[in-house]
């Protein structure tokens, strides 16, 4: 017996709140229910997946809100949707925000990605030193 059409419509939403969870991993349940009948796609699954490393919903990331938490996410999200090759207009617009924001968001947060790594390699020397 062949599926209908709402049975295949169901099974296709279900599989893409399964495909959310995987990639999302920290997302509990009901955040991920919220997105029934939402349609996703590539950029949707990529800000759950920031959102969910960072304790915050897609709605908080795609928020006017500027606390330091969720701006520096939403930066995040900006570098990784940009390396995954979208353009700054394209970002801006998902985040109904300018493309310079984008940028900008972007440059602070490769600088802040550099900071963390020359404490990183700064502690190793450290380390190194003391033994």
């Amino acid at each position: 017996m062949s599926e209908t059409w709402d049975e295949m419509e169901a099974r296709h939403a279900q599989e893409r709140r399964e495909m959310i969870a995987r990639i999302a991993g920290d997302i509990v349940a009901e955040k991920v229910a919220a997105l029934e009948g939402v349609p996703l796609g590539e950029m949707d699954l990529i800000t759950a997946q920031v959102a969910g490393r960072a304790g915050l919903s897609i709605k908080a990331l795609r928020s006017p809100s500027r606390t330091r938490e969720i701006a520096h996410a939403r930066q995040r999200a900006y570098l990784i949707l940009h390396d995954a090759g979208y353009s700054f207009p394209q970002i801006g617009r998902y985040f109904n925000r300018d493309h310079t924001t984008v940028m900008f968001g972007v440059k602070r947060e490769r600088e802040r990605r550099r900071a963390d790594e020359a404490a990183r390699v700064e502690g190793m020397a450290d380390g190194v030193a003391a033994e």
